[in-house]
């Protein structure tokens, strides 16, 4: 059986800056920093819980990454 020593979840976001805001806010997760394009486009974001890092990503089509604002995901959340 294979073991991983390390998983990542990936949470996809429209306003990665507001998520990360939110989630530190109400969650206290420890802010990792928000990456930006050159013209400041928010395209990816880290934060810190325990020993776990999340990641938030922008909506990428060409990556098959959606929010769940822009798609029916029923059933779909974050549980902390």
């Amino acid at each position: 059986m294979t073991t991983f020593d390390r998983v990542i979840p990936l949470l996809v976001y429209q306003d990665i800056e507001a998520a990360h805001a939110f989630l530190t806010e109400a969650f206290g997760f420890t802010p990792r920093g928000v990456e930006h394009t050159p013209d400041g486009q928010a395209v990816h974001a880290e934060l810190q819980i325990g020993a776990m890092t999340i990641w938030l990503h922008r909506v990428a089509e060409e990556h098959q990454l959606s929010s769940p604002r822009v798609v029916d995901m029923t059933g779909a959340g974050l549980v902390v």
